[in-house]
């Protein structure tokens, strides 16, 4: 019988527009390939776990580790506690295991400063954001009853 490592590996390909991040840094490539484009430059980067995270949609993962993730760890950081490190993962997981999600928040604004993505205990990519912003949806604008 076949598993899903003898499929061959489906391929993806990305626009990323550089508006609020600074920097992405994968630190794996293996498994299918996917490609970063920008300016008509492009990069073929990997899978950063074997759910098919890559370093495109790392990004669109941890905006939803901020509106719906399971909150393993929260607290204060910096040399006067000026960041917000919130540290997210799958419940059903022990620390280290799975993919996982540190995100660091100015204390004053709660912009999201950086994003580091570990799998099984192992960072695969650190991200630094600058003028990030949170906009309210309409319906976010009024106490729930």
């Amino acid at each position: 019988s076949s598993s899903p490592r003898d499929s061959p590996a489906p391929s993806y390909s990305s626009t990323v527009s550089p508006w609020a991040i600074r920097a992405v840094i994968p630190a794996t490539s293996s498994g299918a390939v996917t490609v970063l484009e920008y300016d008509g430059a492009g990069l073929s980067l990997g899978l950063l776990d074997g759910s098919g995270l890559t370093p495109v949609s790392a990004v669109t993962a941890c905006m939803e580790q901020i509106e719906q993730g399971w909150m393993a760890q929260c607290a204060w950081a910096g040399e006067n506690g000026e960041h917000l490190q919130i540290s997210f993962r799958d419940p059903e997981q022990e620390d280290n295991a799975g993919t996982q999600f540190l995100l660091t928040f100015d204390r004053a604004g709660y912009a999201l400063l950086s994003a580091e993505v570990s799998a099984q205990g192992q960072k695969v990519l650190s991200a630094q954001f600058s003028n990030f912003t949170m906009e309210l949806k309409q319906d976010d604008t009024k106490d729930d009853p």
